[in-house]
């Protein structure tokens, strides 16, 4: 497997448990998770619009309209239930 394959996937699978261990605060209008990932997959995920540029200090990001509705396409392609199918978004 070539490099950017492999960057490509671990993207796609970080922004699908971005998306599974969401979290709103109190106020929010918009879904966060934890930046408990590889910061080169978030920023390549923050450059392809999935997730807002936000501030390199907060340990949480914010998902993008694009990027809840990107998970949701990956986690059908994995054959994943989708807990959140129910939800508001």
């Amino acid at each position: 497997m070539d490099k950017e394959t492999f960057e490509k996937q671990v993207d796609e699978l970080t922004l699908a448990l971005l998306y599974l261990n969401r979290f709103k605060e109190r106020g929010d209008s918009y879904w966060r998770s934890w930046k408990g990932y590889d910061f080169d997959s978030l920023s390549s995920l923050t450059d392809q619009g999935m997730l807002y540029d936000g501030s390199h200090r907060s340990k949480s990001v914010a998902l993008t309209n694009e990027g809840m509705q990107k998970a949701k396409e990956l986690l059908k392609q994995l054959h994943m239930e989708d807990p959140w199918r129910d939800s508001e978004d």
